[in-house]
């Protein structure tokens, strides 16, 4: 029995192919010239080791374990934010955190509203820091296939460290102290 196939176009320079006799086990097409993603781990290493150093900076009482919690205030523009880093977990070689910025009341709204959670994994011995968890999504793959059920992108894991990573410098360059400092007397 001889199998039928078809080409069809679905981007410039890659073409699916279909037929009765190929292809997967469900009759997905199967993609030609697209290499699967592969992550850069040198690259992922070092952004999670700078976001360990980055923590470092904004709470290191945390980090060193004098307090499970720290608590600042980010300006930008007319907005006041307040970022909460909490201990959630403590064990000898790690911490799992959760950072969480909560905006003060907006105008008509009573209260704060919480607009974002990261949760990330300390690692002491290695010195970096991982996103686990980011609005209630957590266990993120080094990469995914696309398109995926859960629509997310092929780095997603490196995306949501990348993201730590640009507001934790955010929230160094931006952030001020939640309580007045008192200076010696």
């Amino acid at each position: 029995m001889r199998a039928t196939v078809t080409r069809t176009r679905i981007a410039p320079g890659t073409a699916a192919v279909r037929g009765t006799g190929g292809g997967s086990a469900r009759g997905a097409p199967i993609y030609e010239g697209r290499r699967r993603y592969s992550m850069n781990l040198g690259a992922h290493m070092a952004e999670c080791d700078a976001n360990y150093a980055r923590i470092c900076s904004i709470a290191p009482t945390l980090v060193e374990g004098a307090t499970d919690s720290v608590a600042f205030d980010l300006q930008l523009g007319d907005s006041l934010t307040r970022v909460t880093v909490d201990a959630v977990e403590r064990s000898r070689y790690t911490t799992l955190i959760d950072i969480t910025r909560t905006l003060a009341g907006l105008d008509g709204l009573p209260g704060a509203l919480t607009t974002a959670t990261i949760r990330a994994r300390l690692y002491h011995d290695a010195q970096s820091a991982e996103v686990v968890a980011m609005h209630n999504e957590r266990k993120f793959r080094e990469g995914y296939d696309y398109p995926n059920p859960e629509m997310r992108s092929r780095d997603e894991k490196a995306q949501v460290n990348r993201f730590l990573g640009e507001f934790l410098a955010l929230c160094l360059r931006h952030g001020m102290a939640a309580d007045p400092i008192e200076v010696g007397r």
